[in-house]
């Protein structure tokens, strides 16, 4: 089975959370912020393209598919921050000398004391519902690309964070 990629809603929580500390800084314009995928068989991938022009004030998006890997793994590498999916392209990010922030999905609602044995770097994001959280796993465990597990990747879930 292939891992399933990481949910729509989780990548929004993290864009949510980029934008508000962008501007609790004080910096000016919009936070540039890289999609890359491999294809368009990511359901994520598919709603960034449909939504980029929709954030132009908030968000600057470039939105990469398919593009050279040696690019994608340059600007990757050259992040500041990040937000994971399940596939081993992470792994790449311990070569990285600028990286400040990790953001990843987490299958399991996570305690206080689990978030506070993270790496200060790291924020997990989950479906904070248990009913919703139990149904996405039982559903899309065991990646095979279906509509419907499509459809529950695309589907709204209120996200809570270790930031929270």
């Amino acid at each position: 089975s292939i891992s399933p990629p990481a949910m729509t809603s989780y990548y929004i929580a993290v864009v949510k959370d980029i934008v508000a500390r962008h501007q609790k800084n004080g910096k000016n314009g919009a936070p540039k912020i890289f999609v890359l995928c491999l294809n368009m068989n990511n359901p994520t991938c598919e709603y960034f393209e449909k939504v980029a022009g929709l954030f132009q004030h908030e968000v600057q998006f470039e939105f990469r598919v398919g593009a050279n890997l040696i690019d994608d793994l340059h600007i990757f590498l050259c992040a500041r921050e990040v937000a994971v999916s399940a596939g081993t392209f992470k792994y790449a990010l311990l070569m990285s000398q600028h990286l400040q922030k990790v953001y990843e999905f987490s299958w399991a609602q996570m305690s206080k004391e689990q978030c506070a044995s993270e790496s200060q770097q790291t924020t997990k994001y989950w479906i904070a519902d248990e009913g919703e959280a139990d149904h996405f796993k039982k559903t899309n465990r065991w990646w095979a690309n279906t509509a419907y597990q499509r459809h529950t990747m695309d589907a709204y879930y209120k996200m809570t964070s270790c930031e929270e």
